[in-house]
């Protein structure tokens, strides 16, 4: 009998914990918390891993699943090694649940190294809240060469954590 009535007031103490903390506010619909943290995603692709000098083409693919993304922006970030030949590296607009938009760009690089381009997509959902993904492509670039992956930077055959040449 005692171990029951200590087993119903720990059952009791913890339905008030738990009722402390309930907010009586008005909340925002956002995706469940089961799955990715975010219902945005990003893709960056490259057609290929480039040479010195040699142009290329990104895509940045991004979506808004199940959900309704109003004034979303996404963004591709080069390194210093890279410049823009064409196409853009920005975007804004209303993403709508489910269906993908794109957008390109031209670009080449024009110094050797081992490299990092990262896409980035978000929306502010309120002052507390935001919705984002990001992709990134790590690569080698020589004159001779272009080469995805990451690679230590003295054993190059060998993959490694490494961003941006020096």
């Amino acid at each position: 009998m005692r171990r029951t009535k200590y087993a119903l007031m720990s059952m009791l103490m913890f339905l008030v914990l738990l009722g402390c903390g309930i907010s009586n506010e008005t909340t925002v619909t956002t995706p469940p918390a089961v799955g990715p943290s975010s219902p945005i995603s990003v893709d960056l692709e490259m057609e290929k891993a480039p040479r010195l000098e040699e142009a290329v083409t990104l895509t940045c693919t991004v979506k808004s699943i199940g959900y309704d993304g109003p004034a979303s922006t996404a963004s591709i970030e080069l390194p210093e090694g890279a410049v823009l030949v064409n196409g853009d590296l920005k975007w804004e607009g209303d993403l709508k649940a489910d269906i993908p938009i794109q957008f390109t760009a031209t670009i080449k690089f024009v110094k050797e190294g081992y490299w990092k381009i990262k896409a980035v997509a978000n929306r502010v959902v309120n002052e507390y809240s935001i919705w984002g993904d990001m992709d990134s492509i790590f690569l080698r670039v020589t004159e001779e060469s272009g080469e995805f992956g990451w690679f230590d930077r003295d054993d190059p055959g060998q993959p490694a954590m490494k961003e941006e040449s020096e």
